[in-house]
């Protein structure tokens, strides 16, 4: 890719490490038990914020036709933006009418171009590849098209151990066509990591660039639920 992004808003000559290696090791075992095997049992110190408003159950029959998304405002997503914690086939995920996803027939689809969608995006990605019964489906409509991705798929037959719950974000920038995203979360019982996500405006949705520029991922730990906010994390999850 030849498109950068600041990262964490520390200045214009700072780029977001990519994290590939820790998107290697969600595609193959999910975050769940990696967080368990690196980080050890501690408990949560405090629950974050879950959105703000009540849980909904989806339209699973919504289709990207049937709807109409918010593309191109410049918002940048927050604790407030228009978008709550949902059911979809008894798993947690973000929806929102405005920024998507807005097709709802198989796994989640359809995302508007602006920052907001590309959060969406990331999030329900980290969500749904540990948290689904099929994650080779989630990681063949999600991951971006490129030389990597056969590969990576072949490794993706097993569901995830145990259910993973997103917990914040902090969105990176955008150059348009390309959004950083970093996405917290935790598994029963241990404390908090996070991933970075390149995501990609790619045949008309947003796509998560498994190789971004080239760099191996890694997974950063965090810590408790209230070191996010103290390490200024937008706390809003599911």
């Amino acid at each position: 890719m030849s498109e950068e992004v600041n990262t964490r808003g520390e200045g214009p000559d700072k780029r977001f490490v990519l994290a590939g290696t820790f998107l290697v090791v969600v595609l193959i075992a999910g975050i769940v038990m990696t967080v368990m095997g690196l980080i050890g049992g501690d408990e949560k110190t405090s629950e974050p914020s879950r959105g703000q408003a009540p849980t909904i159950t989806v339209d699973s029959e919504a289709t990207v036709e049937s709807c109409e998304l918010a593309h191109d405002r410049s918002e940048e997503p927050s604790e407030r933006m228009a978008a709550w914690p949902s059911t979809w086939r008894g798993m947690r995920i973000a929806v929102s009418d405005e920024y998507g996803p807005c097709d709802l027939s198989g796994v989640p689809a359809g995302y508007a171009k602006s920052p907001i969608g590309a959060t969406l995006a990331a999030l329900n990605f980290v969500a749904l590849v540990n948290n689904s019964d099929e994650p080779r489906a989630v990681g063949e409509l999600y991951l971006a098209e490129v030389p990597e991705k056969a590969g990576l798929l072949d490794q993706m037959g097993e569901p995830a151990e145990g259910r993973l719950s997103i917990d914040g974000f902090k969105y990176l920038g955008s150059t348009g066509d390309v959004a950083g995203v970093q996405v917290a979360a935790s598994g029963p019982g241990t404390e908090v990591v996070s991933v970075d996500l390149v995501m990609v405006w790619q045949d008309g949705d947003w796509k998560v660039d498994p190789v971004g520029e080239g760099q191996l991922w890694q997974m950063e730990p965090v810590g408790s639920h209230d070191q996010l906010r103290l390490d200024g994390w937008t706390v809003w999850g599911f």
